[in-house]
């Protein structure tokens, strides 16, 4: 059996879920006139939680454990720090991460800003789409598919 609290903020929760899907339906019936969510708004969704998602879980990690998650475990990074060292910047820095941590929280606000203030949200995710393509090889070809559906899909 669950303490009262938890119980409460489950319920709240699921409650903010409901509330927060209601809404992001009404605001796609009322832009494109069909009960439908349009298969962009799911693809872009999707792409924004995976790349900002990412982003922001590895930059916390290398702030709180000192060093991103590799492939395979092994310590080699991908082929996004040698852009980054062109620059002049350390890949294993701390600004570094702090970018990372920006860069995914630039890509979850987008998409929640999108929900409640399309126009808003939508120039937060290009500029975030725009900003991410660095970031060789998975970040990139997410941004530029994200990028892509938002530029042809305009609010």
């Amino acid at each position: 059996m669950r303490p009262p609290a938890v119980a409460i903020l489950c319920a709240l929760s699921t409650s903010a879920i409901k509330l927060a899907l209601k809404r992001f339906h009404e605001i796609q019936i009322k832009a494109r006139g069909s009960p439908t969510v349009a298969w962009f708004h799911w693809a872009v969704g999707a792409l924004a939680i995976i790349t900002g998602g990412w982003m922001l879980f590895d930059g916390i990690r290398y702030l709180v454990a000192g060093d991103y998650t590799t492939p395979g475990g092994k310590g080699e990074l991908g082929p996004w720090t040698h852009v980054v060292s062109a620059v002049g910047l350390e890949p294993r820095s701390t600004l570094m991460a702090s970018i990372f941590v920006a860069s995914g929280l630039l890509w979850l606000a987008g998409l929640g800003l999108w929900w409640w203030q399309p126009i808003a949200g939508w120039w937060t995710l290009v500029a975030a789409a725009a900003l991410t393509l660095w970031y060789l090889p998975i970040g990139t070809a997410t941004a530029l598919a994200a990028g892509a559906i938002l530029l042809f899909h305009r609010p």
